[in-house]
């Protein structure tokens, strides 16, 4: 690519919702913290209270952790777990997560 670089939608519909999916068949209720790791964006849905991750070959959508608007404090595997509020998340390059779960004053790893 040369200057001027395009802004190009790669997943979301533009409608306030969850869904998991490809490109524009995917939705998000509340996009916050995002990371990059081992080729995947791993993002927070903030309001629907999950992990979710975003595979740019394929253009999917797939939540990993949490299930929509079922807020908690829960640890757990996959639908298990719950988040009250996850704003912020960073990765170590080693696989590991580390999640802000705001309102639930905790520091989470997936």
């Amino acid at each position: 690519l040369t200057p001027p670089y395009a802004v190009t939608t790669v997943a979301g519909s533009g409608m306030a919702n969850h869904t998991d999916g490809i490109g524009a068949a995917a939705s998000f209720q509340d996009i916050r913290g995002l990371t990059y790791y081992n080729g995947k964006v791993y993002l927070l849905d903030g309001t629907a209270a999950v992990l979710r991750v975003f595979d740019p070959m394929t253009q999917s959508v797939t939540t990993l952790a949490g299930s929509p608007f079922m807020m908690g404090s829960q640890d757990g595997i996959g639908t298990a777990a719950r988040f009250v509020s996850p704003r912020y998340m960073t990765s170590d390059n080693s696989g590991r997560l580390f999640i802000s779960d705001t309102n639930g004053n905790k520091l989470r790893m997936y």
